[in-house]
């Protein structure tokens, strides 16, 4: 069965959490501020890609959009839930 899953939405979707990770680490946009977001984030955003890559999502796991969009939303609470303030 075919799914409604593009592979441009994973990828934008995956995007997109990525930079809301990154931004709830360390407030602030001057260049030391960004610089310890993206060093901070770096391997989650290394674990999220790999197993939420386009190929595994649509071939082998087959999801549907409405699937997908589950699991991001339970990845993003579940950071922020394990975030320590």
């Amino acid at each position: 069965k075919p799914t409604d899953l593009e592979p441009v939405y994973v990828i934008q979707t995956l995007k997109d959490l990525c930079s809301k990770i990154e931004r709830c680490i360390f407030p602030g946009y001057d260049d030391i501020s960004v610089e310890v977001q993206r060093n901070g984030t770096l391997l989650m955003q290394i674990l999220l890609r790999s197993p939420l890559a386009c190929k595994p999502i649509l071939c082998k796991h087959r999801l549907s959009r409405e699937a997908f969009d589950w699991v991001m939303g339970e990845v993003e609470t579940r950071f922020k839930a394990a975030h320590a303030n």
